[in-house]
């Protein structure tokens, strides 16, 4: 059994999960960054845990390429002698910008996730190397990687006030990250921080109108809000003074009230009533016209 670390970026979470099972599957000992929040505790547990490991795997991607802490996952194996497996599970990958140490041995294919690739990989862990123990001297271990996102974080849920000036420079901060936002998880902790920002007890006005602006901005699955003509503002009518109306009809249709359609049905019920009357008149009054007289 082989305790194995992977190093993955958290855009290829649902193909490496599927790795870490066919792993466990085979009776490996697996570990990954589940929590993902950031600081020096986070940091000095992976850096354990690759020490510990007796296989180091780098999960080939586009993304893990940008990933400046999966950098330093690789660089801290390559420092300690471990065994490092390339695995690609990721399609476009440029294998000659990637160090020595993953461009330059054989790596798995692991992009279908079927039977081949379980097949392919069972080979790789069965050929690989005698895993070496630790050197005597340990390397000295990289710095954590604190990014701008954790910095922010820190500023906007552990300040105790924020001035206007201060609160403006994270909205605007955050604002220009936007741009550069590559992977849509680093959107939504730019999300995350705005939120956070706006629920504030000291928040300025002004402050949480540009939060709601941005926030507009912000790609939602795939879609960029900004590219979407906001919806038209209902207006809703006044309310009427002269009790319950009917309805209005449809536009296109012509609507007859019911009063108009009740006067006219009057109208030519009078009106037959008068005819017969006069009917009845006319044909009792015209024997008189005859040449005996009435």
């Amino acid at each position: 059994m082989l305790r194995i670390f992977i190093s993955y970026s958290r855009e290829n979470r649902p193909i490496v999960e599927s790795l870490v099972n066919d792993l466990n599957g085979l009776g490996h000992n697996v570990w990954i960054d589940e929590k993902l929040k950031g600081g020096q505790g986070w940091w000095n547990e992976i850096l354990s845990q690759i020490r510990k490991c007796d296989l180091f795997v780098f999960s080939l991607s586009k993304e893990i390429e940008k990933s400046h802490a999966c950098g330093l996952e690789l660089k801290y194996a390559e420092d300690l002698g471990k065994r490092i497996l390339p695995i690609l599970i990721g399609d476009n990958v440029s294998i000659d910008r990637f160090p020595k140490s993953i461009s330059q041995t054989q790596y798995v294919d692991y992009r279908k996730n079927d039977k081949d690739a379980t097949i392919k990989l069972i080979n790789a862990l069965q050929n690989l190397s005698p895993a070496p123990s630790l050197p005597d001297s340990l390397p000295i271990p990289p710095e954590v990687p604190i990014s701008y996102i954790y910095e922010l974080k820190n500023k906007i849920l552990e300040s105790a006030s924020l001035s206007f000036s201060e609160q403006a420079e994270l909205v605007t901060k955050l604002k220009h990250r936007i741009k550069d936002a590559k992977e849509s998880n680093e959107q939504a902790d730019i999300r995350y921080l705005l939120l956070e920002l706006k629920k504030r007890d000291d928040l300025y006005a002004k402050v949480g109108s540009d939060i709601d602006d941005v926030l507009h901005k912000l790609p939602v699955q795939g879609i960029d809000k900004s590219t979407i003509s906001p919806p038209p503002t209902a207006t809703k009518p006044p309310p009427s003074t002269q009790g319950n109306r009917p309805a209005a009809a449809p536009l296109g249709t012509q609507a007859t009230p019911r009063s108009n359609k009740g006067r006219n049905i009057l109208v030519l019920v009078v009106a037959a009533i008068i005819v017969f009357v006069c009917f009845c008149i006319f044909l009792s009054i015209l024997p008189c016209f005859g040449p005996y007289g009435c």
